[in-house]
């Protein structure tokens, strides 16, 4: 599919006369907005820098008691990527795999799929994580990457605060208020794989009460290449995104409202279940359009010295088409904050929560969902309590929350934490909690086609072919774990610094099957031996392992960052019947070793020079094989509001796996591709 064609050839003409003409007609409004230097924070900076995603408040991240990586904007710059998933890489303990061009396996800690079930992903404090399936269709929420302020990645459960499904961790998405973007800016980029980019955005003035912005971003990638014979796969993606944000402030009153909408193409291929093919599936191509929007306001007040309160609610809309599945979802929510000091020595936050949702779902061959369209809902407070048992170096941090929704009841999810914090000397923090992934929907209430073996073969002898199917269970419940945590934080000297984090993981009731009694079943006339299991919390283990960050300031213009991570998880299936799910071996589809080694240069004052060297381990449950690779990017900057940059991604290798799909056998994955690409930055 060429990129002048589908949603970018409708929109691609009018972003660039768009373009042209804001560029020829633009006042000389001055851009608040300035591109970093490397040399703008120094390593114990970076310690102070505030963090929200820990306690749900302001707190510097030398101080919070969790295993916390900040990607902030001047790392997203340097990073080259063009993706969220692409710039999460850079984070350890994250396991990030591509699958096609607009499709991501991304977990923390383990249990890696398409459709990762333990990561809770917001944005700007919006829940973008589906009950389904339970997970992430990164494919919809495309933020263009110049608009965010920091991504808090927060690696271990945070249910206590943020409910359940935070389970392994909270990646939180923070954009830019509009005070931070005014004036205008564009970028325009193109390459072999990223085909064409480009973002415009301009930011203004409402009075003495705040600040405006707007933004329109369109995109271009191209699809992955065969495994075996590494020709062009179906898989060229477009999208368009439009964004409006204010952000407004009365004094003890501040406002924030954001408002945004997208259209999408992707050329999907897939395996769908058809009786009259042979082998009973047939190779299909077929495009397929998402689309959505979103409504968010959050106003927050101070109400004195040491208390806050904030109000926020949201409403999101998508229609995910794809062949399996077409889902049509909407989503209502309301989140009330409040904390403040009491006693001297106690900061108490608490809040609760209701959030309602509808989804609809077209039943297909391969998956059909009995209860549509499906309405739910769930109710939710906590409480937090940090205690300075010694003021300014020790804290100790209790807390809970309750919640109920539709799909699993009530849940407590507690949690205990420590932080120590001598002056000059780090912090010690350790932590012990409890969370919980709730069911999906498709887990509860939908029947699928799991595989289908042809009759007189090596695998199936007999004279009728097999048909392996899942079978709905409304009785499916929640998964359960209890986590150990233990790390330190801070500086060895004043050029470097460690973050080092520890965990232990008990795992009960997570997602197995059981086996069914076999039936007879006849599909358009022709008769399977059917083998149906469902699914149930028969599964239970254990999980451990450890993460490192280590900073190096060798001299003021260049840095080096180097991270590792490993991992180890045990499980096992207890019960009559018990047996692995065929589809999915969480204890290794996700590397046991990751490891990466950043530099950035400043060559001069204009010139950069940016590099990522990753390795990752095997995924054996999925036959993938481990890889080296590195991404290199050379940007020039002229003047503050300049900047021409060239990218290039996975240069060790012409192509290779990264994921394979595992979950439904209508997902293929394909092989990613070595990737260059250019980009002009403007701002005005």
């Amino acid at each position: 599919m060429a990129c002048t064609s589908g949603v970018f050839g409708r929109f691609g003409l009018v972003g660039a006369v768009t373009l042209l003409s804001t560029i020829l007609g633009a006042t000389a409004v001055p851009a608040e907005e300035k591109p970093g230097t490397l040399t703008d924070l120094s390593l114990e900076e970076l310690l102070r820098v505030e963090v929200t995603s820990v306690s749900r408040e302001r707190e510097p991240l030398q101080r919070a008691a969790a295993a916390v990586y900040v990607i902030d904007a001047e790392d997203i710059r340097r990073s080259g990527a063009t993706s969220i998933p692409d710039v999460l890489r850079m984070a350890p303990g994250v396991q990030v795999a591509r699958v096609e061009s607009n499709s991501w396996a991304i977990s923390i800690r383990g249990f890696n799929e398409q459709f990762s079930n333990k990561l809770l992903v917001l944005i700007d404090g919006r829940s973008v994580y589906t009950p389904l399936f339970s997970g992430v269709l990164w494919d919809i929420h495309n933020v263009p990457l110049d608009n965010i302020e920091r991504i808090e990645v927060i690696r271990g459960p945070g249910a206590s605060l943020w409910g359940a499904n935070a389970v392994h961790g909270i990646i939180n998405i923070i954009t830019k208020t509009a005070a931070d973007v005014q004036g205008g800016f564009a970028r325009l980029a193109g390459g072999n794989e990223e085909r064409g980019h480009v973002t415009l955005r301009h930011g203004g003035a409402l009075g003495d009460f705040g600040h405006y912005s707007v933004h329109a971003s369109g995109f271009a990638r191209d699809g992955g290449a065969d495994p075996v014979s590494g020709d062009e796969q179906a898989g060229d993606w477009q999208n368009l995104d439009l964004g409006v944000r204010a952000d407004l402030d009365f004094g003890d009153d501040r406002i924030m409202l954001t408002g945004g909408a997208f259209l999408g193409e992707v050329e999907s291929r897939f395996n769908q279940f058809n009786t009259a093919a042979p082998g009973f599936f047939s190779s299909e191509s077929q495009d397929m359009t998402r689309a959505g929007m979103h409504l968010h306001g959050r106003w927050s007040r101070t109400l004195g010295a040491g208390s806050e309160m904030a109000l926020q609610g949201y409403y999101q809309y998508w229609n995910a088409g794809n062949a399996i599945a077409p889902i049509e979802r909407h989503t209502l929510d309301v989140d009330f904050q409040h904390a403040f000091d009491w006693g001297g020595m106690q900061r108490i936050t608490w809040g609760a929560a209701v959030r309602g949702t509808m989804s609809d779902v077209d039943s297909s061959p391969e998956i059909d969902f009995n209860d549509v369209p499906r309405y739910d809902y769930s109710l939710s407070a906590f409480l937090q309590d940090r205690i300075a048992l010694v003021p300014d170096e020790l804290d100790l941090i209790v807390g809970s929350k309750l919640e109920y929704d539709s799909f699993g009841g009530f849940e407590a999810q507690p949690s205990l934490r420590m932080a120590w914090s001598p002056a000059g000397r780090g912090t010690l923090w350790g932590a012990v909690s409890r969370a919980v992934r709730t069911p999906s929907q498709a887990e509860q209430d939908a029947d699928l086609i799991a595989n289908v073996i042809p009759a007189f073969t090596p695998l199936n002898p007999g004279p009728l072919p097999v048909l392996a199917t899942i079978d709905r269970n409304g009785g499916f419940d929640s998964e359960e774990l209890i986590t150990f945590e233990a790390g330190w934080r801070g500086q060895l000297s004043p050029t470097f610094g460690l973050d080092l984090a520890a965990f232990y993981t008990l795992y009960d009731d997570i997602r197995g099957s059981e086996v069914l009694a076999p039936r007879m079943t006849t599909i358009n006339g022709v008769t399977f031996l059917e083998t149906p299991t469902r699914l149930v919390n028969n599964v239970e283990g254990h999980g451990y392992g450890l993460e490192l960050v280590a900073n190096w300031q060798v001299v003021p213009t260049w840095r080096l960052q180097s991270t590792y991570s490993y991992l180890r998880i045990d499980l096992e299936a207890d019960g009559p019947g018990a047996v692995p799910l065929s589809f999915e071996v969480p204890e290794d589809s996700s590397p046991r070793h990751q490891a990466g080694l950043r530099s950035h240069w400043d060559i001069t004052a204009n010139l950069a020079l940016d590099a990522q060297l990753k390795y990752v381990g095997r995924l054996r449950s999925l036959d993938v094989d481990d890889y080296v690779d590195l991404d290199l990017r050379l940007a020039w900057r002229p003047s503050e509001d300049l900047e021409l940059g060239l990218v290039g991604r996975g240069l060790l290798h012409g192509r290779r796996m990264e994921f394979a799909t595992p979950t439904f056998r209508a997902f293929s994955a394909v092989d990613q591709e070595r990737s260059i690409h250019g980009y002009l930055t403007v701002r005005f």
